[in-house]
């Protein structure tokens, strides 16, 4: 049985600045109560930002961040 919920959210802070973020939650176990897949992350978020610079439009920078919970 699992259970979970995911989510993400995509805009633009500005004309030229866009951000994306999301996370995922999720737990699965057997009939007996144990986790199943325990090498897998149960809680993960992420966060990626890019911006176009307005002096030279052709060119866009960005970055972004992973996280992910203890696995096992």
């Amino acid at each position: 049985v699992s259970k979970g919920v995911e989510f993400e959210l995509n805009g633009a802070i500005t004309d030229n600045w866009q951000l994306t973020f999301g996370a995922t939650r999720y737990i699965a176990e057997d009939n007996e109560g144990n986790a199943v897949n325990p090498n897998l992350p149960r809680t993960t978020v992420k966060m990626f930002t890019s911006y176009r610079l307005p002096v030279m439009p052709e060119l866009t920078v960005g970055g972004g961040v992973n996280w992910q919970n203890r696995v096992y």
